[in-house]
């Protein structure tokens, strides 16, 4: 099981109990992921936390906190996932961090960010903005022909914590687990405005494949899980990505350019020291990376 690679905690300072603040929240899950001092005590964390409005506000001030801009690089874009955590919410989005999000074969330590788990993920990076408009929300038409890239890549899930008794939105609030980010081969969105622009000699790539795509993730040259393009949330990569961007939307902000955006797991594994970890992506290849203890 992915948890038997969790690492002995350090222990995380007390606080004598946490305002129930997004701001305190952010502030405590950002120190501990900057100080390596997992958060051990449930009166250290953020577990008033119990609405999709709560997980939101303590994300965006998460965005705001100095580690995040001064040290972890700023947002670099969101992951998506969370599709069954909380009732009458389709999924969830959380910010990713610049610092975290890496080109492979480059890797990450498992113990110095606490991973947990490995997902195979198609990535987006857009080439346009898609603000907040008047006319409503994005058609997948509109979102997909904003694209710049679409990559393979490797989610490495994480947690600032060692808590076992949380609620879905006090395990949400915590960047809904996000570890790092592995960026494998760039492939060219076919019909996107970006792709007259693209390198010569790429795979070309539809919606429509992006959702049939059978990916696999596989650890020390064990397979580990497997699954299509319709595992993401909104039943596909593309869907993934619009729902993403039009909740930005109505929420007053905008998924911009050069964001990276992955679109939820495919295929799951463990983390492992040993060997490589390996997502493919059928014919359109695939992303390997190898982890420090």
């Amino acid at each position: 099981a992915a948890g038997a690679f969790l690492p002995v905690p350090l222990a995380a300072p007390s606080l004598m109990g946490l305002p129930p603040t997004p701001a305190a929240a952010a502030d405590a899950i950002l120190t501990a992921w900057s100080t390596g001092a997992w958060i051990s005590s449930p009166s250290d964390y953020p577990s008033w936390v119990s609405t999709a409005a709560d997980v939101y506000a303590v994300h965006a001030a998460m965005a705001e906190h100095p580690i995040c801009v001064n040290e972890f690089g700023g947002v670099a874009g969101y992951k998506q996932g969370g599709m069954g955590a909380m009732e009458g919410e389709e999924c969830f989005y959380a910010p990713l961090f610049r610092k975290f999000v890496i080109e492979a074969p480059a890797g990450m330590s498992i113990t110095g960010n606490h991973l947990f788990a490995s997902e195979a993920e198609v990535a987006f990076v857009m080439a346009e903005d898609l603000p907040p408009r008047a006319q409503g929300p994005y058609s997948d038409a509109e979102v997909w022909a904003a694209i710049g890239d679409v990559v393979l890549a490797i989610e490495l899930v994480g947690s600032r914590h060692t808590l076992t008794d949380l609620t879905n939105p006090a395990k949400l609030a915590d960047a809904m687990s996000a570890g790092g980010v592995i960026l494998g081969p760039r492939l060219t969105p076919v019909g996107a405005r970006a792709a007259a622009h693209a390198p010569a000699g790429r795979p070309a790539v539809t919606p429509e494949d992006l959702a049939d795509v059978h990916a696999t993730m596989s650890a020390g040259g064990v397979l580990s899980g497997e699954g299509t393009g319709r595992a993401c949330p909104c039943g596909s990569p593309l869907g993934s990505l619009a729902w993403c961007a039009n909740h930005l939307a109505a929420r007053g902000m905008a998924l911009k350019a050069g964001q990276v955006v992955i679109t939820g797991a495919i295929a799951k594994g463990p983390v492992r020291a040993e060997g490589d970890l390996v997502g493919t992506f059928g014919a359109f290849g695939s992303v390997a990376t190898r982890l420090e203890p």
